[in-house]
């Protein structure tokens, strides 16, 4: 087969032929028995180098060294047919005149004894043209060529019918498949004259399914465009049998190949069953993939798809949408957080970090504190279950119906992952270290960096299992909350307004001091005035202070802010018996337990005080 026929695209539907070049090359000679062409030896210049020149025997005047000999011999006899020898040794014959028509598509076409000697005739109908050709013993053979998605149908030499010799049946088509194209050779005797007719159409019934793809980014947006991934060859079921990657070969019904350029394409016999590997990038997963619209299967590995060749030719392409590494929380204390993994560990798809609540023995509680106190005056808060897997989609936009591989469990990481914990919203920590559990029980602390404004966690491992996070607490930021007494009405007030506090004191309102530390920030307390009987409500209750609204009480904004639970308890009394300033509060248990036996009410806990630093006693 020639090199040209490496090089049809069949994606246009025609034959682009290039001149096949044979060992020997041979002259085409004109009306007036000249000759075109190039001689054996010849380089890209066309002249002789010195070795080549000195074999060659003198020709007749007006002609070139390897043009048109008579076709007799000095004393009128014919020469004697052509052997199969080397140039030297081998005489030329010459083919008188022929007329080649066709309909159709168009037919390749070549001339000679059926081995290496073979020379290209012209594409299309003409008639006068002359070649020179070898034959074997009287035996000239034509090979035909034509596209597989066209199908000759008839065809005539010297007006004998040899379409009998025509490829028609599937298998025929398929033995005689070579390079997208359908070939075959006819012997018939020599002869000084041949017409050649055939006719062809498009095949209905191709043999073979030729499909393409690219990565071209110019072709970004077509059918056959493969974007953040790339498509592999894994086997192909034809009969019964299954083909290997050692069974492929180029130009032949079993072929898969790519250039360097960005190109793929591959044949196999219609209704085979092809199996191929749709891998994305690190970070991408497939959402879609269109063998020409045909439906496919997704296997049980990883990537594996499987779908029918098709007959004729047609596209391949697939969709890759950017899907990041994530971390997914079951567990409390965590709410979420990142991950970074190298290409090398992570080569294709997505990540998921695992983050569950793991259920550890005592021994291994005291283990995990043991190393936590060990890098400085830590609590193990939580105890977490880490598992890296591996994610590629099966063509749809769903984690769900993934496939997965574990990753760092049995074995470490090629590199460390970066990994951020974000802690969940509620608890302020001073800092954070985590402390990693490893498989053989040994507990290690991990250097590990706290943002406290995101509250997250960061640290680097190579390996997954259970780990435990540990806290400091927070410095809270805090300010006083002044608690003044009226000895006519009995109210008790407060206000974190040092203003406030020093024009209520010059009122005639008793200092009693500071009653708690408030926080600077946390969830917020009300306060609400009574126009009508001149005391103050405070609540952190929305739904309260918007009853009180509805009664006439003027609302003052917010008084001083409350800390979470684990802050001191601020007591919420009421006195059934008092006209006005019903309500107190005190952080102070004892004082909490001597006004409920002087028979106030007691209504549970108003909020949380940051420290009991000031609180009355």
């Amino acid at each position: 087969m020639g090199i040209s026929r490496k090089l049809v695209s069949v994606l246009l539907a025609c034959v682009l032929s290039i001149a096949w070049v044979p060992a020997m090359a041979f002259g085409v000679s004109d009306d007036l028995g000249g000759a075109t062409g190039s001689s054996v030896g010849s380089d890209q210049s066309g002249e002789l180098g010195s070795d080549e020149a000195d074999g060659l025997v003198a020709q007749p005047e007006g002609q070139n060294e390897l043009g048109p000999q008579s076709n007799e011999a000095g004393d009128g006899s014919e020469l004697a047919p052509a052997s199969t020898g080397s140039l030297e040794t081998q005489s030329v014959n010459d083919m008188a005149t022929f007329t080649y028509s066709y309909t159709g598509e168009s037919v390749d076409m070549r001339v000679g004894d059926g081995g290496e000697n073979m020379t290209d005739l012209p594409q299309g109908s003409f008639e006068g043209y002359s070649t020179t050709y070898y034959s074997a013993e009287n035996k000239v053979v034509f090979h035909f060529s034509v596209l597989f998605i066209d199908q000759m149908t008839s065809l005539t030499i010297n007006g004998v019918d040899y379409s009998s010799y025509i490829p028609d049946t599937k298998q025929e088509k398929l033995d005689a498949f070579t390079y997208q194209h359908t070939e075959f050779d006819v012997t018939v005797s020599r002869s000084n004259t041949y017409e050649i007719a055939t006719s062809t159409v498009r095949d209905d019934d191709p043999a073979v399914g030729n499909f393409l793809w690219s990565y071209r980014d110019e072709d970004k947006g077509n059918d056959d465009y493969i974007d953040r991934g790339k498509i592999e060859f894994v086997s192909v079921v034809y009969g019964g049998v299954t083909y290997g990657a050692d069974d492929l070969s180029e130009g032949s019904i079993m072929d898969w190949r790519e250039s360097a350029e960005g190109d793929g394409g591959a044949v196999f016999p219609a209704g085979a069953v092809l199996t191929v590997k749709l891998i994305p990038d690190h970070g991408m997963q497939l959402v879609s993939f269109g063998p020409n619209g045909q439906t496919f299967t997704a296997g049980d590995d990883p990537a594996v798809y499987t779908f029918e060749v098709a007959k004729g030719n047609f596209h391949l392409a697939a969709h890759f949408d950017e899907v990041d590494d994530a971390v997914v929380s079951d567990d409390d204390a965590i709410s979420g957080g990142s991950i970074v993994l190298s290409d090398k560990d992570v080569d294709s798809g997505s990540a998921i970090l695992s983050v569950d609540s793991a259920k550890v023995s005592d021994d291994e509680l005291n283990a995990l504190q043991t190393a936590a106190t060990g890098a400085g005056e830590y609590t193990v808060q939580s105890v977490v279950d880490l598992s890296l897997n591996q994610v590629i989609y099966k063509g749809v936009n769903d984690a769900s119906t993934a496939w997965t591989a574990s990753l760092g469990s049995d074995e470490p990481l090629e590199e460390n992952a970066v990994v951020s914990l974000k802690l969940a919203d509620g608890d302020q920590y001073g800092s954070v270290v985590v402390v990693h559990q490893e498989h053989d029980g040994t507990c290690v602390a991990v250097p590990t960096q706290y943002d406290s404004a995101t509250q997250t966690a960061t640290f680097e491992t190579d390996g997954f299992s259970n780990y435990a996070i540990a806290t400091t607490k927070a410095e809270v930021k805090s300010a006083a909350v002044y608690r003044l007494y009226n000895p006519n009405s009995g109210e008790h007030f407060f206000t974190m307004s040092e203003s406030e506090y020093e024009n209520v004191k010059a009122a005639g309102w008793n200092d009693e001091g500071v009653a708690w530390q408030a926080p600077l920030e946390g969830a917020e307390v009300y306060r609400l005035y009574n126009p009508n009987g001149g005391d103050h409500h405070f609540t952190m209750s929305v739904e309260e202070r918007d009853m009180l609204k509805k009664l006439g009480w003027n609302d003052e904004g917010v008084a001083f802010c409350s800390a979470d639970e684990s802050g001191v308890p601020v007591h919420r009394l009421y006195n059934p018996n008092g006209l006005a300033g019903n309500h107190m509060f005190t952080a102070s248990q004892d004082e909490s337990d001597f006004v409920k036996a002087a028979g106030w009410n007691y209504e549970g806990i108003g909020w949380y005080a940051a420290n009991p630093e000031g609180a009355l006693d």
